[in-house]
């Protein structure tokens, strides 16, 4: 297929978390509308948790309606809430002059400051030593093996209804021990000399990095490059949006009026260099035969005690 511009990339609307500000898709509708194409960067509903997976793809279904009826292509990339919502880990934009994926292959724990970093570092490392040795030098085998290592974790909450006291459970969780704050800031000043060392690594030709992720947003110039972080729709973070089109890149707030998200003011803009329509491989949903084979591989592999994806990791 062919990506058409002008192409927006929002991150991290998790919806279908308890503490989502995305209640609906049609919240959504503002950013969506007036644009040809729409990256969904990783995280775009709750996949983790098995009994909410036909849940979060109804939700999802109704994402892309939403999309259609505004005019708009959806794309998905994977992120580690939805691991295998597409069959998109990444996606090199405005011919190459932009990469955008949702920033999880920044970190081998995939999330350092979660409680479940122990967990999920081992099974990554053990999924790329199961590709091969030159997997730690390839792009598409280390995305894979970060969206296999949280499959592989799972999300062990039950996603309830939303309000003050959840949002307060999860603040709580969140920043409890007090020294998780510091650990989870750390990270935040990492991110923007990760990102431009994954491009300067991966895409040497990519000036621009879009991730999300760590649901701290923010532009940030770093190594010749510039890191864009869209931030995330939950308490506690703000959040940017990406507009790119031929000549140009503009990062946006998000705004929220009555419940609604829409274009805010500009926060930077950026020349593009001339670039034509490109080709990409084409981004399909995974089949919901897909995801119930990905259920049985997770009971399968952890009644077994290894990693999931294990021996998929070719």
């Amino acid at each position: 297929m062919k990506i058409s511009y002008p192409l927006a990339i929002l991150s991290d609307t998790h919806i279908g978390h308890t503490a989502s500000r995305v209640r609906s898709a049609g919240q959504l509708e503002g950013l969506v509308r007036g644009v040809s194409t729409v990256v969904f960067n990783g995280d775009s509903v709750e996949m983790l948790w098995r009994p909410n997976r036909p849940q979060a793809r109804e939700q999802l279904r109704r994402l892309v309606g939403v999309c259609r009826r505004a005019g708009a292509r959806p794309i998905f990339v994977n992120g580690n809430h939805d691991p295998f919502v597409s069959t998109i880990n990444h996606l090199d934009l405005a011919g190459g002059s932009v990469l955008a994926t949702h920033g999880d292959i920044l970190f081998h724990e995939v999330a350092p400051w979660s409680r479940d970093a122990d967990v999920v570092g081992p099974q990554r490392q053990h999924l790329l030593e199961s590709m091969g040795g030159d997997a730690l030098t390839d792009f598409e085998r280390q995305l894979l093996a970060t969206k296999w290592a949280s499959l592989a974790l799972e999300m062990r909450e039950p996603c309830s209804p939303g309000g003050l006291l959840p949002t307060v459970r999860m603040a709580l969780r969140e920043t409890w021990p007090p020294w998780r704050v510091l650990r989870i800031v750390r990270f935040w000043m990492q991110t923007p000399e990760r990102a431009a060392g994954l491009a300067r690594m991966f895409r040497p030709d990519a000036r621009f990095v879009v991730i999300g992720h760590t649901h701290h947003p923010g532009v940030w110039e770093h190594d010749g490059r510039v890191v864009v972080n869209t931030g995330a729709y939950l308490p506690f973070s703000s959040r940017l949006a990406v507009r790119v089109e031929p000549g140009e890149l503009r990062v946006h707030r998000v705004a929220c009026r009555h419940g609604r998200f829409d274009w805010g003011r500009l926060v930077r803009r950026f020349e593009l260099p001339a670039f034509p329509e490109q080709s990409v491989v084409e981004p399909r949903l995974q089949s919901d035969k897909r995801v119930r084979r990905l259920d049985r591989a997770g009971r399968r592999d952890g009644s077994r005690g290894r990693a999931v994806g294990q021996s998929t990791g070719r």
